[in-house]
């Protein structure tokens, strides 16, 4: 553990935010009469820093109410998540909530959002910007499986979208694709902050993009075409997905694909215009 981010962390009533916000107006003040400037924060990051700020950054895994079963983690591995992969699920499913700058990323936003550019606004944006992870449903154009007998759709989602019944109070997860979608967002956001660049407005461009091209936010038109099925045929059929409710209770979607389609389309909205507030809110943040 870097002794000097430990000590300002510290200061800074363990907030990640309060820590950044101090270090833009001009350093941290520690007890001992020093300042814990920017500079000390980029040569404490390879040194310890970056582990010991992302684990307090998020919200920890609360593993005496959620707990990860080991067929979690196999049917993560075998969709292709490596272990940052895992882990970033797994703390975003206890959560509750999908940050859409990945949670593996935050040390990178804090390495050249405040390290280099010296802009809070980044910080202020993977805090902010987040969705329920219920509501993260890989649009079927995208990706999808070949419809089984238990699946006719063959969908997938977010950990803790799209669960199917099994035998007795079993049930499987469908997150073929995860990592995929996870992948594009990280590399949306080093397009838009890096050494040469720092493009907030791009990357809130391209955010809106990849959220209309990878996701189903309820329409049912473009969803039944992908499924080769009319609006009518595929509102009308029955569904078979859940979701993560919370302590391993699983809700059902709805009777039908409608319901869940309209259940969908209400959440992104209300999603949506949050996240629009909150970058509006980024907008006022001016840079020292």
């Amino acid at each position: 553990m870097p002794p000097q981010l430990a000590s300002a962390f510290l200061q800074c009533n363990q907030n990640a935010i309060n820590l950044f916000a101090r270090l833009q107006k001009g350093g941290v003040q520690l007890k001992n009469g020093k300042t814990y400037s920017t500079a000390q924060f980029v040569k404490e990051w390879s040194a310890g820093g970056k582990t010991f700020l992302e684990s307090h950054w998020r919200d920890p895994a609360n593993t005496a109410v959620h707990a990860m079963t080991a067929e979690d983690r196999r049917e993560m591995k075998s969709a292709g998540m490596d272990d940052d992969g895992t882990a970033d699920a797994a703390r975003e499913m206890y959560q509750g909530k999908h940050e859409w700058i990945p949670t593996n990323l935050l040390g990178y936003v804090a390495e050249w959002g405040i390290g280099h550019y010296n802009d809070i606004r980044w910080i202020y944006l993977a805090e902010v910007l987040r969705i329920p992870t219920r509501l993260v449903v890989i649009h079927p154009r995208k990706i999808r499986e070949s419809p089984g007998p238990n699946d006719p759709l063959g969908l997938h989602g977010h950990v803790g979208a799209l669960y199917l019944k099994g035998k007795g109070r079993s049930y499987s997860q469908r997150i073929k694709g995860q990592p995929v979608f996870h992948n594009a967002l990280r590399d949306l956001l080093r397009d838009c902050l890096s050494i040469t660049t720092n493009d907030r407005a791009k990357y809130i461009k391209g955010l809106e993009e990849h959220i209309e091209e990878w996701y189903w936010t309820g329409d049912l038109s473009s969803t039944a075409t992908a499924c080769h099925m009319t609006a009518t045929a595929f509102a009308a059929l029955p569904c078979p997905y859940s979701f993560n409710s919370g302590a391993a209770q699983y809700e059902s979607w709805g009777a039908t694909m409608g319901d869940m389609a309209a259940k969908l389309a209400e959440g992104w909205a209300l999603w949506n215009k949050i996240n629009q507030n909150q970058v509006a809110a980024g907008l006022t943040m001016a840079l020292r």
